[in-house]
């Protein structure tokens, strides 16, 4: 992942840190200073004020975990939709205002039920 200052991220839930209570969980976070080449540190200053530093791979856009659960609410039968997700998720790049809008907007629809 190449996460940039600014960038907008959490704290994966498969990661170590998810469960240690130093680190804020479900809490999304700016990139404030990113050291490092092969092992790339991240300092994040959380929404609640709290900073830190992480690993790349303990980190995710913060929108990823919201797709995973839109996607469990799509049903099978709007697979193009499903699979579309699916990639944007796996892909873990930023995300254009565009794209969030739309799946927003897919978010709002299947939402309702």
């Amino acid at each position: 992942m190449n996460f940039k200052v600014g960038d907008k991220v959490r704290i994966r839930k498969d990661s170590v840190l998810y469960n240690d209570w130093e680190y804020p969980k479900d809490t999304n976070g700016s990139v404030v200073t990113i050291q490092g080449t092969e092992i790339v540190d991240i300092r994040i200053i959380w929404e609640n004020g709290h900073e830190g530093w992480c690993l790349v791979h303990e980190l995710e856009y913060w929108y990823t975990e919201p797709l995973r659960e839109l996607l469990g609410e799509i049903d099978y039968n709007h697979n193009s939709i499903r699979i579309v997700i699916n990639l944007m998720i796996k892909q873990n790049f930023p995300l254009s205002n565009e794209q969030l809008q739309k799946c927003r907007d897919v978010w709002e629809k299947y939402n309702k039920k």
